[in-house]
């Protein structure tokens, strides 16, 4: 079966997309799948760039486009890095939250750790690593 010829809004995206990625990646800011998907849906609005209809934003075409300009996922966890203390602030701050506490009778007054404080984070939060060999673009 031919391959379908695809229109110049995909070969303009071509370029743009990897240097968006490129950029997240040098800022070690994280990225999903579904936040690259989006970034292709704005930069395609803001240049009013015009996809062909049948063409979708799907796994496989992702998974092609990390691997033609060798970017590689890795999942996100465990901390990192170092916080930077500073005693006075840290004290300041937990006696404005005890002090907020006591307002509350006890049974209002629950316990969360990390966990449960994110569970609204975006689920597959992963990092892009550039890959040893650069491909230019």
């Amino acid at each position: 079966m031919p391959r379908k010829i695809r229109e110049p809004a995909l070969l303009e995206l071509k370029l743009l997309l990897p240097q968006y990625v490129t950029d997240m990646a040098n800022a070690s800011q994280p990225i999903s799948m579904a936040n690259i998907i989006h970034q292709v849906k704005i930069q395609c609005r803001r240049r009013q760039l015009e996809v062909p209809e049948d063409f979708q934003f799907s796994n496989g075409w992702l998974t092609k486009f990390m691997r033609r300009y060798g970017f590689k996922s890795r999942r996100i966890h465990g901390e990192s890095g170092e916080v930077e203390v500073n005693a006075d602030n840290i004290q300041d701050k937990f006696n404005a939250v005890k002090a907020k506490i006591s307002e509350f009778p006890p049974e209002r007054i629950y316990n969360i750790n990390e966990t449960g404080f994110f569970y609204k984070q975006v689920e597959e939060s992963l990092r892009i690593k550039l890959a040893e060999k650069r491909h230019c673009y």
